[in-house]
């Protein structure tokens, strides 16, 4: 649901209401084509999203891992398997999200999640970025440069104040008899 206004070379959804499964998300939405690439201009909220309700979310078909290679699991950040940043150089952005509910594929949670996002040729940066998760709060920015003929690089600058050590240690499934205390990860 949204109302839609098109004046030349863009489109604007205002008042957009968009319902995937559990996922909700509402905010504006501008589609400016009078550029090299077109330009997405957003400012959305959720009070709940789920990514893997989301299409975008769904992984692509690779080919089978390498014997040796580190397979999936919660103790890894990322899954051993390629990504690919092609689309990140198909379209400019520029925007803010805040979501109240965020649950990542693997059904952990983050809470009061906000986020700014600026995507200019194929270089994404998400600055600042906050979120709630383990009982404390991170925070920080995220930068990934795919921009056209050199390989993609990205940085990643985070603090985490608060934790509850238990469950982060629990996370990456790391056995401890730890209880108690808060913990700061810089």
């Amino acid at each position: 649901q949204a109302q839609l206004a098109a004046p030349p070379d863009r489109t604007d959804l205002t008042v957009l209401k968009l319902a995937v499964a559990e996922s909700r998300i509402a905010g504006s939405l501008s589609v400016v084509t009078s550029g090299p690439r077109t330009l997405l201009r957003f400012n959305l909220k959720s009070a709940l999203l789920r990514l893997a309700d989301l299409p975008l979310a769904a992984p692509a078909a690779t080919k089978q891992a390498a014997p040796g290679a580190a397979q999936s699991s919660p103790r890894y950040v990322f899954a051993a398997r390629p990504v690919s940043f092609e689309g990140l150089r198909s379209v400019d952005a520029q925007g803010s999200l805040a979501v109240d509910r965020l649950i990542l594929p693997s059904e952990r949670v983050l809470t009061a999640v906000a986020a700014t996002v600026a995507l200019n040729n194929g270089r994404l940066q998400v600055a600042p970025f906050a979120a709630s998760i383990l009982g404390g709060r991170i925070d920080g920015k995220v930068t990934i440069d795919a921009t056209p003929r050199r390989e993609p690089d990205l940085a990643v600058a985070l603090n985490g104040r608060g934790f509850d050590l238990a469950a982060l240690l629990a996370a990456f499934d790391v056995p401890s008899k730890v209880r108690g205390g808060k913990t700061d990860v810089v």
